[in-house]
């Protein structure tokens, strides 16, 4: 077992919390305290809700993420096995996936310490409940105290195993402690800001302000005014923050002394100081679980010196009243759970009683209605796969004119008369990226081109743009390519715009080459995409314009040109965004445009066909799970 979350070793996390329960997030049970292991010896490897019943908080579903949200609260768990009840804490690590409760046995004597063998050992050394474990005897003063001290906490013990109501419960605590030191009153001052408490339901008792102290509680003897007294406390405040009080608050210990009575300046107090001779008050802090609840207060005209200390020892009553208030808050929430179960499941039954009454006329309604949908459901469905066909024919033969418009590999290969190749694979049936070649004029025009989309838009933007091409260079004798561009731009915007009204920024990417192989020069126009030549391995790249053929929102300008001498050799690519956009690889980044690159100078040693069979599986073994993105289109030509 590794204790790596709480960066500290076994036998120390043990001894801090040896009731921890470890569960996995299954709530299987993987590891348990060998205290609690005393008690519950077969408790591992047990799911949890098989071993306890979940108190509090009521939750509707136990599993892990439920419980991960209630690291907050006091969980109370009850064993099925011998009815046994623990407090808890809940601590979750979800990166681990890992569930642990810490906490203790819920015990108010000893006699269940005895049946299950612990001793003060089995429980860690903050834990109040090592207080009823200290029997051994020192001293015969020492003695008395413990068993006076053992008393006590029988007494109150009884006392709140047998009342339901807190304010009847706090005054019977009081009245034990006075009778035992023969004082003559107590009260418990209670701060405004905490929630009222549930079990106390037959009280009509309230608490209001928010930063308070206040009567809840009192008890006095027969001796003392009891108008007196009753007048002075229930119209008595203080500042929870402020004075002895506060301090005796914040620092969670008790007080006792002689003669400080100065926040009590009343001239009721004043008649009760001097009538009843108060000389001597001592005050105990109540905490439920971190939340302060309040003030024990008792007031008396002396007390013995021996009995000063086993009176400083009275704070461990706070545990006690502190396990009463859980539990009564427990056992009240588990009421009112049954009770709004009940009214649930009355409600439940006359919905159902209702719904078979209806559940007849209901059912053949439904068949009547599921029939028909079936049908209906027939008739569309054939009517949707007609309409898929007659969509899918025609994209079929949209498909076929476009190869026909495409220049195809047979006139390339008869007049470039020089090695290459053509890695085409649109996205779709048909494509928005195309190639286009023609021999003009003692030249050689070569078009890597991609248009705005891809699929059935694309595809008639290829079209448009094959038509203007073929126009512009074969009828109307364009020859220089950025010519070519600026007329090709100024045809699609009109053809797409005839009123110039309308602001479509369709058009096309593209890098258009000619070739003058018997001058062995290259000229080179580009519309947002570039022209890459490789020469003694090494690569050097031409730039395009950053703008398409056709309208955008940037300024138009005409196209540039460069020329470029060829040698024997040269290796000349060109390719469109598809393949570098493309997502794959191992953590689905894109395949980018300097991996392309790098990818065609490390392979320009090899022939053409090679090189595009290298394309191919390198784009298959990148695109393992995922699908194609758009239309790809890479061209290299050998000098």
């Amino acid at each position: 077992m590794s204790f790596s979350f709480f960066n500290i070793d076994q036998n120390n996390f043990e001894s801090i919390f040896p009731f921890f329960i470890e569960m996995d997030d299954s709530l299987r049970i993987t590891n348990a305290g060998i205290s609690i292991k005393k008690i519950l010896p077969h408790i591992e490897g047990k799911i949890i809700t098989d071993v306890f019943n979940f108190n509090l908080p009521i939750l509707l579903d136990v599993n892990f993420e439920t419980i991960s949200k209630h690291t907050h609260q006091v969980f109370i768990l009850e064993s099925f096995e011998g009815e046994i009840l623990f407090r808890k804490q809940a601590l979750a690590f979800e990166k681990e996936r890992k569930l642990f409760f810490i906490g203790t046995p819920w015990l108010l004597d000893n006699k269940f310490l005895e049946k299950n063998g612990l001793k003060n050992t089995d429980f860690a050394l903050h834990d109040t409940t090592v207080y009823m474990l200290q029997t051994e005897k020192n001293n015969d003063t020492e003695t008395i105290k413990k068993e006076q001290l053992s008393l006590i906490q029988l007494s109150i013990s009884k006392v709140l195993a047998n009342t339901d109501i807190f304010e009847t419960a706090i005054s019977d605590v009081i009245k034990i402690i006075c009778d035992l030191f023969d004082w003559k009153c107590g009260v418990f001052w209670m701060s405004s800001d905490v929630e009222y408490l549930k079990m106390k339901e037959e009280s009509n008792q309230s608490l209001d302000g928010e930063t308070n102290l206040k009567c809840f509680s009192f008890w006095q003897n027969e001796d003392i005014s009891k108008t007196t007294f009753e007048k002075w406390i229930l119209n008595k405040t203080f500042l929870i923050a402020e004075g002895l009080k506060g301090s005796v608050l914040k620092e969670n210990r008790s007080y006792s002394g002689k003669n400080y009575f100065s926040e009590y300046e009343s001239s009721d107090f004043k008649d009760l100081e001097k009538n009843e001779n108060f000389s001597f008050h001592s005050m105990f802090p109540v905490v439920n679980y971190g939340k302060e609840l309040g003030i024990l207060e008792f007031f008396s005209d002396n007390i013995d010196k021996k009995d000063m200390e086993l009176v400083n020892n009275l704070i461990v009553i706070n545990d006690q009243l502190d396990q009463y208030i859980l539990k009564k808050q427990s056992d009240w929430i588990l009421k009112e759970n049954e009770r709004r179960y009940r009214l649930k499941l009355e409600q439940k039954v006359e919905e159902r009683t209702f719904q078979l009454n209806e559940e007849k006329i209901y059912a053949e309604q439904q068949r009547e209605i599921a029939e028909t949908n079936r049908k209906l459901a027939e008739e569309q469905k054939e009517i949707i796969i007609e309409s898929q066909r007659e969509i899918l024919d025609s994209i079929q033969y949209a498909s076929f004119i476009q190869r026909a418009m495409l220049t195809s590999e047979e006139y390339i290969t008869k007049n470039l008369k020089h090695d290459y190749f053509i890695f085409y694979k649109p996205k779709d049936i048909v494509s928005g990226d195309f190639y286009w070649a023609v021999e003009h004029n003692n030249a050689f025009y070569f078009s890597t081109s991609d248009c705005t989309g891809h699929g059935v838009p694309g595809a008639f933007m290829s079209l448009l743009n094959i038509s203007f091409l073929n126009e512009n260079v074969i009828e109307r004798n364009v020859l220089e390519p950025a010519d070519i561009l600026n007329e090709q731009r100024e045809a699609i915007i009109k053809a797409l715009n005839p009123t110039g009204t309308e602001n479509s920024q369709d058009g096309m990417d593209c890098v258009l080459t000619k070739f003058d192989f018997e001058k062995n020069l290259l000229t080179f126009s580009g519309a947002n995409n570039n022209l890459y030549i490789v020469r003694d391995k090494k690569i050097t790249e031409y730039k395009g314009d950053k703008m398409p053929v056709g309208l955008y929102g940037g300024e138009t300008r005409p196209f540039k040109q460069k020329e470029i001498e060829m040698k024997k050799g040269d290796l000349v690519y060109s390719f469109t965004d598809g393949l570098p956009d493309q997502f794959g690889g191992p953590i689905g980044k894109k395949f980018k445009r300097s991996h392309l690159i790098e990818l065609l100078k490390d392979n320009c040693h090899l022939s053409l066909t090679e090189q595009k069979e290298i394309l191919s599986e390198a784009l298959k073994e990148w695109m393992k799970g995922y699908e194609q993105i758009d239309d790809i289109l890479v061209i290299g030509l050998r000098i």
